[in-house]
């Protein structure tokens, strides 16, 4: 009689080889999916956005600009404040002037964009005139609205053209 011998399994010679496929599986995984993200990264820093239209509801959209008492009446900003701010303009600081001896109001545009600080003067009822340019790359305003001593016959307030 032929005696059969048994082979041992073979699974112990096959798990390391097992182990050793899904590991480096997972390492290739890992890495493909590393590069796709390091890729998408660098194509989101590199790319320029796309130009987007926006359609401006009026002249002083994302406008800011602060507003100075220089004519010494107390509260004269706060008219002024208050109706810029329901045109949704961002009045960014509100404060007195450093002299109250200003007869008529001037619109001070702070930068190139003259455009913004004209139509904050027409909202006011003044004309292209009242419109000062004093550039500041320092400054983060559209525009400084001096109120003279007409401030009372400003738009804002319900009254005439200047």
């Amino acid at each position: 009689m032929t005696e059969h011998k048994q082979e041992a399994p073979k699974t112990a010679a096959v798990k390391p080889l097992q182990f050793r496929t899904i590991l480096i599986s997972a390492l290739v995984v890992f890495a493909l999916f590393d590069s796709a993200l390091a890729g998408v990264l660098i194509y989101r820093l590199v790319a320029k956005p796309a130009e987007t239209k926006v359609k401006y509801v009026n002249k002083t959209f994302l406008t800011q600009v602060e507003v100075l008492n220089a004519c010494g009446k107390t509260g004269a900003t706060d008219a002024v404040v208050n109706f810029l701010r329901k045109k949704e303009v961002d009045v960014v600081l509100a404060r007195n002037y450093i002299s109250f001896d200003l007869d008529e109001t001037l619109v001070v545009c702070r930068n190139e964009n003259r455009e913004k600080a004209v139509a904050i003067a027409a909202m006011l009822g003044l004309s292209e005139e009242r419109v000062v340019q004093l550039t500041n790359k320092d400054y983060f305003l559209d525009a400084t609205i001096l109120l003279g001593k007409d401030y009372s016959r400003l738009g804002s307030t319900g009254k005439g053209k200047h």
